[in-house]
């Protein structure tokens, strides 16, 4: 058994160098990895920026700096707006500075409805309004020169509500049969909608009255008893509930009305030849307000207070809707159909032509 005494004795004495010899390995090879890894680092580096210098050196690459905007025709604009929540796009725009930086001051001018924004852009009255889409298609039908030239808000459940007083005996849509209802305005989307919630009763158009009156005013019709029931849109629906002045019946936007697009801009078509500068401008700062909302949709709750009267908590307790910042064909279509359907519109109509496209 010497033989073995003497090589585990020699291997013992050896175990100090094979550990140094064993570090030095690993030392040398971490170095090793280090050097490979930076290698490579530089060499993407170098291979990133003779990529961009040769990007540069070819002939034809060069950008040149984007063209700026022609000066708007007019700096003043008159814009109807209703007094609701689907205008926020708009009083974001003018309190952000938006329109500013593109050479507009925006004047709003409240109107009573949607609807009532025709004549008055008809007319000259106003350079562009906010127009309840229903409306400027039959405008259209009619014969009024008018385009659509942006868009604005789209329904979501519980943006519409038919109401009742709070202390109302009213429980059903059915139980309004003889009844007076307070509408905002006539021919609108939301009364194409309230037509089809009444049919679903089991009622006719004919079976009630239709009161038309301001939309901030329709809760205290309805407290007064000039009407047995209402249509209202955002803030006011959330508004009469928290306040515990108004009870829902009902919301119109469902079925075949579900996610409908209502609300767009519109201006006469001699005005967007005459001003396409302006349009762009209007356009540009609009698009940048409806960016903010999408990405923070707190910046339309909070902008409601300065032009309705509307506290700050309950504005940030509004079911809101959603704000396109482009018209959709085909949401058009869909009401151009519907209306059709429910003889609104006496033949088919393609909204293509109505609206502006971009540029």
């Amino acid at each position: 058994m010497t033989w073995l005494g003497d090589a585990l004795g020699r291997i013992a004495e050896d175990m100090p160098d094979r550990d140094l010899a064993a570090r030095a390995i690993e030392i040398h090879r971490r170095r090793r990895r280090n050097l490979v890894a930076l290698t490579a680092a530089a060499v993407v580096v170098v291979t990133v920026l003779a990529a961009t210098v040769g990007v540069r050196a070819l002939p034809g690459a060069r950008q040149e700096p984007a063209a700026p905007a022609p000066p708007p025709e007019r700096s003043t604009l008159r814009v109807g707006v209703v007094a609701s929540a689907a205008a926020a796009p708009l009083y974001v725009a003018n309190a952000k500075g938006f329109f500013r930086q593109e050479g507009l001051t925006v004047e709003p001018h409240v109107i009573p409805a949607a609807a009532a924004s025709v004549p008055r852009v008809s007319a000259g009255d106003l350079d562009l309004a906010q127009t309840d889409y229903l409306a400027t298609l039959m405008a259209a039908e009619n014969g009024h020169p008018l385009k659509i030239v942006g868009s604005l808000h789209q329904a979501r459940p519980g943006t519409t509500a038919l109401v009742v007083g709070a202390g109302s005996r009213i429980r059903s849509v059915a139980g309004l049969k003889g009844r007076r209802i307070g509408v905002a305005g006539l021919r609108s989307v939301e009364e194409l909608a309230l037509e089809a919630t009444l049919e679903r009763a089991g009622l006719r158009r004919s079976d009630v009255v239709l009161v038309e009156t301001p939309l901030p005013e329709l809760i205290g019709g309805l407290e007064k008893g000039r009407f047995a029931a209402a249509l209202l849109v955002e803030p006011f629906v959330s508004q009469g509930v928290a306040q515990r002045r108004t009870r829902v019946l009902a919301d119109p936007m469902t079925g075949a009305f579900a996610g409908l697009h209502v609300a767009g801009w519109m201006a006469g078509d001699d005005w967007v030849r005459r001003n396409p500068a302006t349009l762009g401008a209007f356009r540009r700062a609009l698009a940048r307000a409806h960016r903010l909302i999408a990405e923070d949709p707190g910046q339309a709750a909070a902008i409601l207070p300065y032009y309705i009267r509307i506290t700050e908590p309950a504005a940030l307790r509004i079911r809101q809707g959603i704000y396109p910042a482009t018209p959709d064909l085909e949401e058009l279509r869909r009401l151009a159909d519907l209306a059709h359907e429910r003889k609104w519109l006496k033949t088919p109509l393609d909204p293509q032509g109505l609206v502006v496209p971009p540029g």
